[in-house]
């Protein structure tokens, strides 16, 4: 059994030729393999220059088309909830959902807050209303998600996700 995962793994490192750098005689310089990079001098003098801030902190894609429009939108209250609540987007799925994984419920909005449940509701009406959160049913249990087009994590969304919103004037802003 050792043998053959061994095997296995020997078989994924060996490499795949795709190509060839050939110098301005025409003669080979060097192979290249599947997964090789070229790196320019541009391209080294910018990593050279440049750090990778924060590696490991999360971060969120706020997005500048939006950005104005939305503070402008907003009342006070309801801009404050949206930057809290962007916190708990979950990478898979746009879901509010806290670090256990579980969906957060506007009790943990009031707590996380410290507001009463009527302001809480009151604050997520005007942002259902203005269309920069949705509030969706999966059997008894109801989840909050904020407009990707306002906002996000991560390079790829579940297609679902995006189509609960393709429809909100927050997408329109892309498409003048």
């Amino acid at each position: 059994m050792n043998f053959i995962k061994k095997e296995a793994k020997q078989e994924l490192k060996e490499k795949v030729e795709k190509g060839f750098v050939i110098d301005l005689d025409g003669n080979e310089v060097r192979t290249l393999y599947q997964g090789d990079r070229i790196l320019t001098q541009e391209s080294q003098e910018y990593l050279d220059n440049t750090q990778e801030f924060k590696k490991k902190e999360p971060f969120l894609k706020l997005y500048l088309k939006t950005l104005f429009p939305l503070f402008k939108y907003l009342n006070g209250t309801e801009a404050l909830f949206f930057l809290l609540l962007s916190q708990y987007i979950n990478y898979t799925d746009g879901i509010l959902k806290k670090s256990d994984g579980t969906v957060l419920t506007r009790e943990d909005i009031s707590e996380i807050s410290g507001q009463t449940l009527r302001n809480v509701d009151r604050t997520l009406k005007g942002l259902l209303d203005k269309q920069v959160i949705s509030r969706n049913r999966t059997g008894k249990i109801y989840h909050y998600l904020i407009n990707p087009f306002i906002i996000n994590k991560g390079l790829r969304l579940d297609n679902t996700f995006v189509g609960l919103f393709e429809k909100t004037a927050w997408s329109d802003i892309y498409k003048k």
